[in-house]
């Protein structure tokens, strides 16, 4: 319902309606503020962690009230970072561990939840009290607790208009997950295509629609009537994440030795760049400074400028890591504009902007279009 002053005037109030939880109209301009102000500044890497944590201990995480929360794959609790006060901390006890529980996390009316992917729960998380609730859900999806990534029945997720979460099928499943985050009952909803059989994530987009990126081709899917509005195929993309830019309206991101663009005005693919030293990486940030970076499975953080494409793109190596398997699962924003991995089999990295100013707002950070994987 749209409501309106005594004028007659649309008014946009900001954040989330707490009665019905439906998000208002998004408001871009602190980020574009502050790309503007802080497009000449320097990133530079650091690690943020001595010890490497483990195999994919980690996969997405969300940074809320400058803390980062570090979504548990196979860690059997919630890793926090405090980025005021430069430590690490750990929250949740005895959450299991076995293998690809959950991946990715989503933020709604204040709380932030561990998407399901290996489990029949959901994790939620109070960000002011560090509280952990464990909700069981009905779905009753088979959990193999030795088993391997296969196993999983859906990965990754995203919340409409309407507060569904939505979460596409992964390798055990050809059904659409569709959790109400009110009552946490679930539907189920066929999702079979005809260019792929496994599904790597997905992303919000505007008008309550969702992109969800599968092993061959894009599926764009209306929230408000839950139907397929275009599939578009695109062979071998390997792409888990992409971000929506609003200076132009399009979503960007890294996939498999790729830097590519989904134009939402007619939902064409395209892939822009052509980058054969990042094999994979599972995730993509806009940063302040208005290039796109993401952490590569070395530990190399790399970033493309949309509109000067290199062929041999900007990459930092400080914090290469060289012989890990999975070194980042995952990039979160923070408030202050600094960029950090998730540490899936390596050790925690921040990118930082030197001379920046400037501070994006929580909506941002936790918001539907920016955090997430």
């Amino acid at each position: 319902m749209t409501l309106y002053d005594i004028n007659g005037n649309p008014i946009v109030i900001s954040g989330l309606n707490e009665k019905q939880g439906i998000p208002s109209p998004f408001n871009f301009s602190a980020y574009t503020s502050m790309i503007e102000k802080n497009a000449s500044v320097t990133p530079s890497c650091e690690f943020k962690s001595d010890d490497v944590f483990g195999d994919k201990m980690y996969c997405g995480g969300i940074c809320s009230n400058d803390k980062i929360y570090f979504c548990p794959n196979t860690a059997p609790n919630i890793m926090v970072y405090d980025t005021l006060h430069d430590y690490i901390y750990f929250i949740g006890d005895d959450l299991g561990d076995f293998p690809f529980k959950y991946t990715g996390m989503v933020a709604y009316k204040g709380h932030l939840y561990c998407v399901p992917r290996g489990v029949n729960n959901i994790l939620k998380i109070n960000p002011v009290t560090d509280e952990v609730f464990v909700i069981e859900l009905d779905t009753n999806y088979p959990v193999q607790p030795y088993g391997d990534y296969r196993d999983s029945h859906h990965y990754n997720g995203v919340i409409s208009d309407e507060g569904w979460l939505y979460s596409p099928p992964a390798y055990s499943s050809d059904k659409l997950l569709k959790i109400n985050m009110e009552t946490f009952e679930h539907e189920e909803l066929d999702f079979t295509c005809n260019h792929s059989t496994t599904w790597t994530g997905c992303c919000n987009i505007p008008d309550n629609k969702i992109v969800f990126f599968g092993n061959n081709g894009f599926r764009v899917w209306d929230c408000a009537t839950d139907t397929v509005i275009k599939d578009v195929s695109a062979s071998g993309i390997g792409i888990y994440d992409m971000v929506l830019d609003p200076r132009d309206g399009n979503l960007y991101g890294f996939g498999s030795n790729e830097f590519s663009k989904f134009d939402l005005s007619d939902y064409s693919y395209t892939k822009l760049q052509y980058v054969n030293y990042i094999d994979n990486t599972y995730g993509t940030v806009l940063g302040i400074d208005g290039n796109f970076y993401t952490i590569g499975l070395s530990g190399t953080v790399n970033w493309q400028d949309k509109d000067n494409l290199k062929a041999i793109s900007n990459s930092l190596t400080d914090c290469d890591t060289s012989g890990m398997t999975v070194c980042s699962a995952g990039m979160v924003l923070a408030n202050d504009g600094s960029i950090y991995s998730v540490p899936g089999n390596g050790r925690l990295i921040k990118v930082s902007f030197e001379g920046a100013t400037g501070r994006l707002p929580e909506y941002i950070v936790t918001g539907k279009y920016y955090g997430k994987y």
